[in-house]
């Protein structure tokens, strides 16, 4: 109890209803949060009034006035708490607390916080919500303008692999919440990669005739039935296993390439050598990103066949 003679204060607020001690609970939206204040002060010991200040601790609210009721408006929708001083004291003889409830936004990318990472070329869907805001601005890559609304989806593409950060800034009564996005997300677009192999050698590989070689595979952001291998430009393996895969295919030789190949009763109609060959091409298409790349297989093969000797 304050000592006779100190002066005695009481500070209450009302949004709705009665006056209470609080502490009081306001929304940021739709329009700048009010409270409705009431102040009184007096001697402990008598009924005599004491000039008071009520402050916000940046402004007072009122000053020099033993009693009074005014509405006081938080124009920076951020909580405060008020205090009344009387005398010459630096003791407050009573706090109200006003409570703003903070805007928030959530923003993902596929469903997810991020970051994600998605192939070149394919589709991904940007979703926000938001509570107590008025509006609200989805910012790709510090360009405005990509999308706004208190919450929504938005389908985005990217043939550019790279880096996108969507960032969601968002006003309520009182104007921009922060100068910083209330939430953010990271989508990497990486490119579709495609590498095939013939006996794991690249570009152009001499194989044995009539010997079985290995076609491999090797893909990247990119899904089995996205791709297709094609031999000497025809569908080879469709839906080719991913990230990697194999298949034998051979060369085959001919009987012979001179007499000697026919031993001593035949003879070689059609020899010598021809190189002969196989393209493999490896296509895969993601949306409109594409990769491919290609290899080929050769061989010295014998062109001739035996044929009996004719005395």
């Amino acid at each position: 109890m304050d000592p006779p003679g100190t002066p005695a204060a009481d500070l209450k607020g009302r949004t709705n209803g009665l006056f209470e001690d609080g502490p009081l609970t306001l929304r940021p939206v739709p329009s700048v949060p009010t409270v409705t204040l009431f102040w009184n002060s007096t001697f402990s010991s008598s009924a005599n009034p004491f000039n008071c200040t009520v402050t916000d601790g940046a402004t007072n609210v009122a000053t020099g006035v033993f009693f009074g009721c005014m509405n006081y408006t938080v124009s920076d929708c951020k909580s405060k708490t008020l205090r009344i001083f009387c005398s010459t004291g630096t003791t407050p003889k009573d706090t109200l607390q006003v409570n703003i409830v903070p805007s928030s936004a959530d923003i993902k990318a596929d469903g997810s916080d991020g970051p994600i990472s998605v192939p070149l070329g394919q589709s991904y869907t940007i979703s926000w919500t938001s509570t107590d805001v008025n509006d609200c601005e989805v910012v790709k890559n510090g360009v405005r303008g990509w999308a706004s609304g208190t919450s929504g989806s938005q389908a985005d593409v990217s043939f550019t692999p790279g880096q996108f950060v969507y960032e969601v800034f968002c006003t309520n009564a009182c104007g921009w919440v922060s100068g910083s996005p209330l939430d953010s997300v990271v989508v990497n677009v990486t490119p579709i990669e495609a590498w095939i192999f013939v006996n794991n050698q690249r570009w152009t590989v001499s194989v044995t005739p009539d010997v079985p070689y290995t076609v491999s595979w090797q893909i990247e952001n990119a899904t089995s039935s996205q791709c297709v291998i094609q031999r000497d430009g025809a569908t080879w393996v469709t839906n080719p296993a991913v990230p990697t895969g194999s298949q034998s295919d051979v060369i085959y030789d001919g009987e012979c390439a001179t007499d000697a190949d026919c031993g001593p009763w035949g003879r070689c109609v059609g020899g010598g050598y021809a190189t002969v060959s196989h393209e493999y091409v490896l296509t895969c298409t993601n949306g409109g990103a594409t990769a491919t790349d290609s290899v080929t297989a050769q061989a010295q093969v014998r062109m001739g066949t035996c044929v009996p000797r004719v005395p």
